[in-house]
């Protein structure tokens, strides 16, 4: 119930209330990897990242056979470009290493790589990602990305305009969307 009231407030744009609520329910269920996992979204959102990145390694370390836990951690890593080598990376890694079929974590590693210049392991990483899953928008928009800091312009276009489309109404498709008119106005 108290995940539940918790979801409720965060939707509706109260990461306070969402917070205690989510406290509530990590007293009541400590080893639940979704509630910790929950809870570190509500302190990223209130900007507390050390806290948000404790939730997020104690939901990965609750559930240490799921990918997605890891791959959450490592994609709060890169959305808030907090600790990419030893958290970030490892993260990434860590999901792999448990599902090497998953698009997205090749896609959260090709794009940690790439915010750390790490430019030949990024494009490893976003082709194989791409070839596992061509129309998932934002494995596009990380690629489109890539390609344009290799100054590869056409390639960048191509993918940009492929995750625009994939994601017309999306986060991922209006970024595309915004990077396409700021590359080729």
């Amino acid at each position: 119930v108290q995940l539940l009231l918790a979801m409720h407030w965060q939707g509706r744009g109260i990461p306070g209330n969402a917070q205690e609520a989510l406290e509530r329910a990590a007293r009541l269920a400590p080893y639940d990897p979704a509630v910790a996992a929950q809870l570190g979204s509500v302190y990223a959102e209130l900007g507390d990242l050390p806290a948000a990145a404790a939730a997020y390694r104690l939901a990965a370390e609750l559930a240490p056979d799921e990918p997605r836990f890891w791959r959450l951690l490592a994609e709060f890593s890169l959305s808030y470009h907090y600790d990419l080598e030893s958290l970030g990376k490892a993260a990434a890694r860590n999901a792999l290493a448990l599902d090497p079929r998953e698009a997205r974590s090749w896609a959260a590693l090709g794009q940690i790589h790439l915010l750390q210049e790490q430019m030949i392991l990024a494009q490893r990483c976003l082709h194989q990602a791409i070839l596992l899953d061509p129309l998932d928008a934002e494995i596009q928009l990380r690629y489109g990305m890539l390609q344009q800091a290799l100054g590869e312009l056409q390639a960048a276009r191509a993918a940009l305009e492929l995750a625009s489309r994939l994601d017309p109404q999306g986060m991922k498709g209006t970024l595309a969307g915004r990077l396409l008119d700021a590359l080729f106005p």
